[in-house]
């Protein structure tokens, strides 16, 4: 009987855990069809209007409250620069509670803030809203930089469609000209006496016969000493060649030639055509327009676009860093803590020592992760200062070895400095101990035990060369290929699992450029690697 009794009580408590074990995952499943319901309901609003303050205005109201645990009794304020969204009329931020808020970021700075409030004491479930208020907020923030990016093209395009539209409009301007010089010879002067392009006319010899007086502007002499004279007479020999040749083609051919040409820094456009008079009667005409603006216009949109581009995928990667290679090294300090904390007394001095180590040595890879993180955005902002000075190059490399001592006697490193005690450098110190530093960091981290590392200096009439050499397990070509470029991202456990993000080596490049300077790296699987930078050579060094 006492058995029986036992098992059903056990039978029972078994049914009991297995209920609430399916309630909590009916519980994530449901908050997640919210987020999900959500979202979703936030992309439709993007589909629905291309105006900002509507999707705000709207999510407020409808999508934002009705995925809230408690829909009727909570308060959703949007603040976006100065301008602040709810879901009620007539909000005074200021006198309702913030339990919860989020960030809203766009292209770095933070433009707003999503914040959610409720009515009376509520005990809500604080876990599942943080989330959906984060979610929120990250959606809001992709689809504000969006839409003011998208409004930014379309201004770009209409101010291009205008250009476009004023030079149709001096074609055509152009075009009326020439028609009425053909009625008439003084009208004819006079278009070539005041028009605002440059028109020539030049006979089958290539020499000119007739152009309009702006083109003093270039030629840097009257108009009178200029006809007569060929393009050699005129322009460098290399310009000329080029034009001349297009003349011929255009006589040879009796077709129109329009062409863009680049002269002392000026871009034109010109139209080129034959014109014949009578049989064995042949002349060349044409005009040119100055495309300066319009040109650098469009080479800037390029630009522009093509920076954005990269500064989109800089941006993504190195968020990407924040995210994995900054909280894991914190997941890894919190989980062994928590175990020292919490089993202290059981756990013998030998494993605490070895917890220990490793929450040390995750310490110092989280802070070198942390000062290089730093040290790029400082640079992506332009703030660091530049101030090269004399620098004895050998005694920065001790400082750093100093500073790696017990990393490169754990691994039975053998260090050896070949730079001689007088080789001085001019140089940035703080940049250059942040390169040599990182360098020869990411030699111990693939240098296996009982392994060597080489650092040596070389000059030239030019260049100092520094070397840092390694017999680790080497780079392959694909990796080498993308070492120096955020863009794409690059990160390798080392010999022993230590972490890294490849910014160091981003940093590096940053730095030798900034000294006028160049890094590379050559390298064979199994068998070592070597890291070159140059900086030029001072006659003061």
């Amino acid at each position: 009987m006492k058995l029986n009794h036992i098992f059903k009580r056990s039978i029972k408590k078994l049914f009991f855990y297995r209920e609430e074990k399916e309630k909590n995952v009916q519980k994530k499943l449901q908050e997640r069809i919210k987020e999900l319901n959500g979202i979703y309901s936030l992309g439709l609003l993007t589909e629905k209007y291309s105006d900002l303050d509507k999707i705000y205005g709207e999510f407020v109201k409808q999508v934002a409250p009705r995925s809230m645990e408690y829909p009727d009794k909570v308060f959703v304020f949007l603040k976006i620069y100065d301008q602040t969204y709810s879901n009620i009329e007539n909000c005074d931020i200021s006198k309702y509670k913030k339990y919860l808020s989020a960030k809203i970021v766009v292209l770095k700075e933070v433009i707003g803030e999503l914040i959610v409030s409720y009515k009376g004491q509520i005990f809500f479930n604080k876990n599942f809203e943080k989330k959906l208020i984060f979610a929120y907020a990250e959606r809001i923030s992709k689809i504000t930089e969006r839409i003011n990016k998208e409004k930014e093209i379309t201004k770009q395009n209409k101010v291009y469609s205008e250009l476009n539209k004023k030079h149709e409009k001096q074609n055509k301007e152009l075009q009326i000209a020439k028609e009425r010089a053909e009625e008439s010879e003084e009208i004819f002067i006079q278009f070539m006496k005041h028009s605002p392009i440059y028109v020539f006319f030049k006979d089958s010899e290539m020499r000119n016969i007739r152009l309009s007086n702006n083109y003093k502007n270039i030629l840097g002499m009257p108009i009178e000493e200029a006809i007569g004279k060929t393009m050699f007479d005129l322009f460098p020999s290399e310009f000329s060649k080029t034009i001349v040749q297009d003349d011929k083609n255009v006589l040879s051919s009796g077709e129109v030639y329009q062409i863009e040409e680049e002269f002392e820094g000026k871009y034109y456009s010109t139209i080129k055509f034959p014109v014949l008079i009578r049989e064995n009667l042949q002349y060349l005409a044409g005009f040119t327009i100055d495309i300066t603006e319009r040109k650098k216009s469009q080479l800037a949109l390029i630009e522009n676009q093509s920076v954005l581009k990269k500064s989109n995928v800089t941006k993504d990667n190195f968020f990407s860093i924040i995210a994995h290679d900054l909280k894991n090294p914190f997941n890894v300090l919190l989980g062994f803590s928590n175990m020292l904390n919490d089993n202290y007394d059981e756990i013998n001095p030998e494993k605490q020592k070895e917890i220990i180590k490793s929450i040390l040595q995750t310490s110092e890879n989280t802070y070198a992760l942390l000062e290089n993180l730093l040290l790029w955005a400082i640079t992506q902002k332009g703030d660091i200062r530049f101030n090269p000075k004399k620098n004895n190059l050998h005694l920065l490399v001790c400082e750093i070895i100093e500073l790696f001592e017990e990393l490169i006697n754990r691994k039975r490193i053998k260090f050896i400095n070949q730079i001689s005690k007088n080789f001085y450098v001019i140089a940035d110190k703080d940049m250059f101990l942040t390169i040599i530093r990182n360098l020869i960091l990411n030699a111990i981290k693939f240098t296996p035990k009982d392994g060597e590392i080489i650092v040596e200096a070389k000059k030239n009439n030019q260049f100092t060369k520094i070397i840092v050499t390694d017999t680790g397990i080497g780079i392959s070509k694909e990796v080498q290929n993308n070492l120096f470029d955020i863009s794409v991202g690059s990160s390798t456990e080392g010999t022993e699992n230590e972490k890294g993000s490849g910014l160091g080596l981003i940093l590096c490049k940053e730095f030798v450029e900034k000294h006028g300077g160049k890094i590379w790296v050559e390298s064979e699987l199994g068998k070592g690697s070597s890291f070159y930078f140059t900086i030029p050579f001072k006659t003061n060094e």
